[in-house]
């Protein structure tokens, strides 16, 4: 499991566990959040014309070991309203959560959640309520690092 390294400094390394933290210091986004995913704006920089280097911006699904080249995080989420969420057993908000890929470099999570929304609301899951399918929205917000 790929993880954050709560000592002095920023070390996103893909090679290590999440350190644990303590039930009393954890903090709940929000109940209605169903699934979550941090996506890396990395900047590479070519310095083969040393008169004019060129930089281009590629988003990463896997963290960088420095923050050196760190540009920005895409944070996109799934969520349910407060009905949706009473209306849903637990095993089935825990399966429709699933319904929502991991991020993938060649693939816009945004878009692609969206479209498995608008699938699902259209078409509608065995077992699920209607009005329940309606409730779930997609979301993304990008925040950049100075």
């Amino acid at each position: 499991m790929r993880g954050y390294n709560f000592d002095d400094t920023l070390q996103l390394d893909p090679e290590k566990d999440f350190t644990v933290i303590p039930m009393e210091n954890q903090i709940v986004t929000s109940e209605n959040v169903i699934r979550l995913e941090v996506e890396y704006l990395i900047e590479n920089v070519d310095r083969s014309n040393a008169s004019s280097p060129k930089s281009t911006m590629t988003r990463e699904t896997t963290a960088p070991k420095t923050t050196e080249n760190l540009r920005g995080l895409v944070l996109s989420l799934v969520t349910v309203d407060a009905w949706a969420r009473r209306a849903l057993r637990p095993e089935l908000l825990q399966d429709l959560s699933k319904k929502f890929p991991d991020a993938a470099r060649e693939n816009p999570t945004l878009e692609i959640w969206s479209q498995i929304r608008d699938e699902f609301t259209r078409s509608g899951l065995p077992g699920y309520p209607r009005q329940a399918l309606q409730a779930v929205r997609c979301y993304q917000r990008t925040i950049l690092t100075p």
